[in-house]
C-alpha cells in the first residue's frame, strides 16, 4: 500500500512539474517574440492576457515586464555563449572582413567582421 501511495505521489509531482516546465516555455516564447518584434517590454503581461482569454495556460507568474527583462537578458547571454562556443570550437571554419572605406566627412574608418559557419 505504501509503495502505491509512493508511486501516485511521484507521478503527480512529476506531472505538477512537467506543467510548470510547459508554462514557463509558453512564457519564454512570448518574451522571446516581444524581443524579436523589437516591441517594448511592456507589451508583456499584454500579450500573456491575451494568450489566456484564448484558453492558454500561463501559470501564476512569470508575468511583469521586468520578467520579461531577465527573460531576454536571459536568452541572450545563452545565445551569444553558443555562437562564441560553436565559433571557438577546434577547427571550426570561420571567416574575417576587414575593410577601409571614407565618409562624407573625409574621415576614414575601419571595419570588422568576424563569421563562422559553425553554428
Amino acid at each position: 500500500m505504501r509503495s502505491r501511495d509512493e508511486q501516485r505521489l511521484k507521478a503527480a509531482v512529476a506531472h505538477q512539474m512537467q506543467q510548470q516546465h510547459e508554462e514557463t516555455c509558453r512564457v519564454f516564447r512570448t518574451a522571446y517574440y516581444i524581443a524579436e518584434s523589437n516591441r517594448p517590454y511592456t507589451d508583456h503581461p499584454d500579450l500573456v492576457e491575451l494568450q489566456e482569454l484564448n484558453d492558454v495556460n500561463f501559470g501564476r507568474v512569470l508575468h511583469s515586464n521586468v520578467i520579461c527583462s531577465d527573460i531576454i537578458d536571459h536568452i541572450s547571454s545563452e545565445m551569444r555563449r553558443a555562437v562564441i562556443k560553436g565559433m571557438v570550437a577546434p577547427n571550426a571554419p570561420c571567416a574575417v572582413l576587414i575593410d577601409e572605406s571614407t565618409g562624407l566627412a573625409i574621415k576614414g574608418f575601419l571595419f570588422g567582421s568576424l563569421s563562422s559557419c559553425n553554428f
